[in-house]
């Protein structure tokens, strides 16, 4: 779920990043949606491996523990909003947070837009915007940066977590269960099960001799 919300993400800040009305088009409310739903995959994901008696004492982990508390944070900020709204109206603050990112806008990188999306109306306050010579990047858009309720996180760093974590967890799972191949074919371990309901039209004279319709 991180990787396909995080490579839609990425494609819908390069269009709001070189397209004048991608905004207007929806594009701020898919770049938001996969935004946090990263956030709440990541939370999940926290969830799990801590009722794993198992793993989760291992170093692998731990270590993914603790790189992403703030994502745990954020979750409880955006899940709390009844008691922190007010809060953050009052600071002028967007509830869902700002979306910072760089696009490069040619090959070779010479020429670099850094971006902020603020969701929502404000009247004033300060938005962090990247400093494109403090970031490297191997794409055309890097450095997608979530800040919200004083909580920062970069979420490119959170699929190189999640990524890791999930090797280990496959090596880990497969000495418990045993004799699992090295390559799982995920594609079939989810299901689709699909029904076509289509109407029949019952006989004239079924109905004329008072016959329930069937």
């Amino acid at each position: 779920m991180v990787d396909v919300a995080y490579s839609r993400l990425l494609k819908t800040l390069l269009n709001l990043s070189t397209v004048q009305d991608a905004v207007q088009k929806q594009g701020a409310v898919e770049a938001l949606l996969d935004a946090w739903s990263i956030v709440d995959a990541i939370h999940r994901l926290r969830e799990l491996l801590q009722q794993m008696p198992h793993l989760k004492r291992s170093l692998s982990v731990n270590l993914f523990l603790r790189k992403t508390t703030t994502y745990k944070d954020l979750r409880n900020s955006i899940q709390h909003l009844r008691g922190d709204i007010a809060v953050m109206a009052n600071k002028d603050m967007p509830v869902w947070g700002d979306l910072a990112w760089v696009t490069a806008l040619d090959r070779e990188g010479k020429t670099i837009r850094s971006c902020v999306l603020v969701s929502g109306t404000i009247r004033r306050g300060t938005h962090p915007i990247l400093n494109p010579l403090e970031i490297s990047t191997t794409g055309p858009v890097g450095s997608v940066t979530l800040i919200h309720n004083g909580h920062t996180v970069c979420l490119g760093d959170a699929v190189q977590f999640v990524a890791k974590i999930t090797a280990s967890l496959e090596s880990a799972l497969a000495k418990q269960i045993g004799n699992l191949p090295k390559t799982p074919p995920t594609s079939g371990a989810d299901l689709l099960v699909t029904v076509d309901l289509a109407e029949v039209e019952t006989s004239e004279s079924s109905s004329a001799e008072g016959e329930e319709p069937r």
